[in-house]
């Protein structure tokens, strides 16, 4: 015999305006070990139902007053009692009485005379569903909770991660920062450029909230790098100028030791490469470049020629953007260069709340052509070349 969960009888409420039947029932099922409790009309049915819930209801049909129809639909706006199976019996038979029934939400549909035994089998059969159904609830209820025990435990792993690696990034900007100097905000203004032009290109809230975090640790790989050629003012050597290139791939290998994203990764290794394939260290070209790398090149190289460096002095701003503009296409991907443009007053705004005391104002004049010769990478001014610029002021 079917019990509910908290291991009593079932409990069924029989309800018919005459006694007679209502009698019969309470014998039949209580013979069965069930408890039966029976109403002489669907309104004493009903306001006993506001504050208790049955196990199963068999309600006569035609009764005066609320009929079985009436109580049924007020059962089934109750939620509390929706699941409750409901049974209607009745003398009047036809498959269309069936079918009304059942389309006005009732489980099951006996005629009278009632036969004993079928009544005990329906009986039987929607109690069984209905301990199914209350067990799958229960199975739901549990997996909804474990799932929310899940979900936490999820949310504060990853709530230590994202501590643990925004600390990671700091230590490791402060690292730079204390072999390289002279950038001050340089990491703070690249990280906001970076964020703005990734949020323009569409890349999506993750990619803009990670770039953020990683573009600060671009040139990482420059702790390994020898203060004299790191901090020499003037031009490189050429042999001076292959050692500072190895800081990407430098770079790349601290942050992979160190267990940092692929983002971060890539854009230390790769924010040199050009879009057309003649960057280092991997002389990557166009799509092949990963997307962060070509979006922190574009804020690098802006933010390293506004700024003076112990190399080089600083470009006025309008003289900045004409040269990123130029490289579209060369050496920066021209979706990127397009944003950049798009962006070039927020990105003015950013760099002047983000300055330095002593970096360059909006009016300032772009520094000589004989100035940029002297920091050219390959040591020769018969060797100068435009294009260079960008690359040389960011190396």
């Amino acid at each position: 015999m079917y019990r509910p969960a908290h291991d009593r009888p079932a409990r069924i409420v029989c309800v018919d305006d005459e006694p007679g039947n209502l009698s019969l029932m309470r014998t039949l099922l209580e013979g069965q070990g069930y408890s039966v409790t029976t109403f002489e009309s669907g309104a004493a049915a009903a306001t006993w139902l506001e504050s208790n819930e049955p196990d199963l209801i068999l309600s006569d049909l035609r009764m005066p007053g609320v009929s079985g129809f009436d109580l049924l639909e007020w059962v089934r706006t109750q939620l509390r009692l929706d699941g409750v199976p409901f049974v209607l019996v009745t003398s009047v038979g036809g498959l269309g009485r069936r079918l009304d029934s059942l389309h006005a939400g009732a489980d099951d549909y006996l005629n009278k005379p009632l036969v004993p035994a079928e009544v005990l089998a329906r009986v039987a059969a929607l109690l069984r569903m209905r301990q199914l159904a209350q067990q799958v609830e229960r199975q739901n209820v549990e997996l909804r909770r474990r799932n929310i025990d899940l979900e936490e435990a999820v949310r504060q792993r990853t709530d230590e991660l994202d501590r643990l690696t925004r600390g990671l990034v700091a230590a490791l900007e402060h690292a730079n920062l204390l072999n390289d100097h002279d950038t001050g905000n340089h990491i703070q203004r690249v990280c906001s450029y970076s964020g703005l032009l990734a949020d323009a290109l569409g890349m999506g809230h993750q990619f803009v909230g990670q770039i953020e975090r990683y573009a600060g640790l671009h040139d990482v790989g420059k702790v390994s790098i020898p203060d004299h050629i790191l901090k020499k003012e003037g031009r490189l050597t050429r042999s001076e100028w292959t050692i500072m290139q190895t800081h990407s791939e430098k770079g790349y290998e601290l942050l992979r030791a160190a267990g940092m994203p692929q983002m971060a990764q890539d854009i230390a290794r790769h924010h040199h490469e050009w879009w057309n394939g003649k960057g280092y260290p991997m002389a990557l070209a166009g799509a092949d470049i990963p997307m962060a790398a070509r979006i922190v090149a574009v804020a690098d190289a802006f933010d390293a020629l506004t700024t003076p460096r112990c190399y080089k002095p600083a470009f006025a701003m309008h003289e900045a953007e004409t040269l990123i503009e130029r490289e579209s296409g060369r050496h920066f991907d021209p979706d990127v260069v397009d944003r950049f443009k798009q962006c070039r007053g927020r990105i003015r705004s950013i760099s002047l709340e983000l300055r330095d005391p002593g970096e360059v104002l909006l009016g300032e004049p772009m520094p000589s052509e004989s100035a940029l010769m002297a920091v050219q990478p390959d040591g020769s001014v018969d060797d100068f070349d435009p294009s260079s610029i960008v690359d040389s002021a960011t190396h």
